[in-house]
């Protein structure tokens, strides 16, 4: 299969099209949309900086109670996750003084990567509707896995999809994830 759509307490297929989805010998994946953004500190940061990296892509708001939960969760990963080819970023949505954000995420001990979508541009070229929603983006710049809502991204079960998924080996029993 070319991917996982990880929602709704399941796990499907993720591909470009139906007509892919309905060819099993089909591999093509979407490419992740590319975007410059700022991050806390004012540098630009684009997507294509971290090819050949897994990057974990979750967008974000601080009105968002599910997207303040997950958060301390989501260091816990980036922690276990970052030596092995991982980077996170987390974007957020909001038009509001990046002080304000740096505080909240500063409050909240987390020490990923935090860029700045103050006008939603990006946040609507991957089409996010609702939040919580992260992308996972392969080494290649292609979209490999999209969960809609909140994650316990500190599970064991969900830190060895990861895992697998960075090792190459992607097995959607071990893939039986929950959306909590």
């Amino acid at each position: 299969m070319s991917g996982y759509l990880v929602g709704m307490g399941h796990i499907k297929a993720h591909s470009k099209s139906e007509a892919q989805s309905a060819d099993p010998k089909s591999e093509a994946k979407t490419m992740a949309p590319e975007f410059l953004l700022p991050d806390l500190s004012g540098a630009e940061v684009a997507l294509s900086d971290f090819r050949g990296k897994w990057v974990f892509i979750n967008f974000w708001a601080t009105w968002c109670g599910p997207c303040v939960m997950e958060m301390p969760m989501m260091n816990k990963l980036n922690k276990i996750l970052e030596k092995e080819n991982f980077k996170m970023l987390a974007i957020n949505m909001e038009d509001i003084d990046p002080e304000r954000i740096r505080k909240f995420v500063k409050n909240l001990k987390v020490d990923f990567h935090i860029l700045l979508d103050r006008k939603s541009q990006v946040s609507a070229v991957y089409g996010i509707r609702s939040i919580p929603m992260t992308f996972m983006i392969n080494p290649k710049g292609e979209v490999e896995s999209i969960a809609e809502g909140m994650r316990e991204w500190d599970d064991p079960k969900m830190v060895q999809y990861f895992r697998n998924l960075i090792k190459g080996k992607s097995d959607e029993k071990k893939a039986e994830l929950s959306g909590k």
